[in-house]
């Protein structure tokens, strides 16, 4: 609710550059003490995509922090691609340019058209929790969560199930050729000095 407010009222261009600020400072934290948190994805409102600041935004918050783009990937709603696939399409390539990996959020509940998914300079599809939610018992979220995973690897995209909370779902996806989840069942959402125990944690059993 909070949030939506936010984009209504375009709060959401400031709370947006907090975030990314805040994003790629502790990035080069966790980098300089030795850990290795991989990429860190970070939700983009449509609002904060159609600012013509964005691109100073981002390249000003690379520079200031020191974070490098390839730590960064950027989370983009598939309903805001479509809206304007020729503009979203010059849009991220310049992100893409910059070293930054660009995710479809919540792919396939905005009725993408084929043709322009092959033209957009996106690295990464992420499907959307309400598929994975009944994979147990729907038999139609699972042809759906199997195509779109084999729709990515055939475009050469990674592919990443959203809300796996149960060792069924886990299993399927897995078997299904996606390595890449998220969800309750690995860990609920953790503060920043949670999360660097953990990556502690994960550099000793490395």
């Amino acid at each position: 609710r909070s949030i939506h407010i936010a984009e209504e009222s375009e709060l959401i261009i400031e709370i947006g550059k907090w975030v990314v600020k805040e994003a790629m400072q502790q990035m080069k934290a966790w980098y300089d003490e030795g850990l290795s948190p991989g990429k860190v994805a970070i939700n983009f409102a449509g609002k904060q995509l159609e600012s013509p600041k964005l691109d100073a935004c981002m390249m000003d918050s690379l520079k200031e922090s020191g974070c490098k783009p390839e730590w960064i990937e950027m989370e983009i709603v598939e309903r805001f691609i479509m809206k304007d696939t020729t503009k979203s399409i010059t849009l991220l390539q310049r992100f893409r340019d910059m070293g930054i990996d660009i995710s479809i959020d919540d792919f396939g509940t905005g009725y993408s058209s084929l043709a322009y998914l092959k033209q957009l300079p996106v690295t990464k599809l992420k499907i959307d929790q309400s598929f994975v939610r009944n994979l147990e018992n729907s038999p139609q979220d699972r042809a759906i969560a199997k195509t779109i995973i084999e729709l990515g690897r055939g475009l050469g995209l990674k592919v990443l199930a959203e809300g796996v909370e149960t060792e069924p779902q886990r299993e399927f996806i897995y078997q299904s050729g996606c390595e890449l989840m998220q969800g309750y069942l690995f860990s609920k959402p953790v503060s920043a000095q949670e999360a660097r125990i953990l990556l502690k944690n994960q550099n000793q059993m490395l």
